[in-house]
């Protein structure tokens, strides 16, 4: 993720809610505000990275591509920005397995997807959503359609809101991680 933000950099403050299971990040570049947080929905099979200048400022402008180790390929398709990877030969095993990831963006600036990058121009928010799969079925069968598989998953997500994703995501990491309470009390 490459900002084109040019001018004095400042204000940075960054966090982890471990009460929500959400990343922010905060900037301020040439006096306007950028914010961006992050969070992976376990309910939704979706990372959503949702970024936003104040104001209704219309200068955010980011460049999205992927970083993979693996043997891979990167393409556009339409408003998405496909990976496909294979996995890695391990102790003289072949590899079987075989990812897909898929990049999509919502925004209202421009989107660009071309040459290996996904691109938004001139906007004042940007929702990404990425999801990832494999062909894996069990152990002895490898046979899924992983690039199908991907493709229900942000089919389905684009139908919800960023609001009704968050609050899934919030739901689902509550019920499973929410059950404990410790309070430390205060220190002086």
């Amino acid at each position: 993720m490459d900002f084109n933000c040019e001018g004095k950099i400042d204000s940075y403050y960054r966090d982890l809610n471990l009460e929500d299971a959400t990343a922010s990040v905060r900037f301020r570049c040439d006096g306007v505000e950028y914010t961006r947080r992050v969070f992976t929905s376990f309910s939704d099979n979706v990372m959503v990275v949702e970024m936003a200048t104040d104001k209704g400022n219309k200068t955010l402008d980011v460049d999205l591509r992927y970083a993979c180790s693996l043997t891979s390929e990167v393409k556009s398709e339409g408003d998405y920005l496909i990976m496909k990877c294979n996995g890695a030969e391990h102790e003289g095993i072949p590899a079987a397995l075989h990812a897909v990831v898929m990049m999509r963006v919502k925004s209202d600036g421009k989107i660009e997807c071309k040459d290996g990058r996904l691109s938004v121009r001139g906007a004042s928010s940007a929702t990404v959503f990425l999801s990832a799969a494999t062909n894996f079925v069990n152990y002895q069968d490898v046979s899924a359609n992983e690039s199908k598989r991907v493709d229900v998953i942000l089919n389905q997500v684009g139908k919800k809101s960023y609001r009704q994703l968050l609050d899934s995501h919030i739901g689902k990491y509550q019920q499973q991680f929410g059950r404990v309470k410790l309070d430390l009390g205060h220190s002086l």
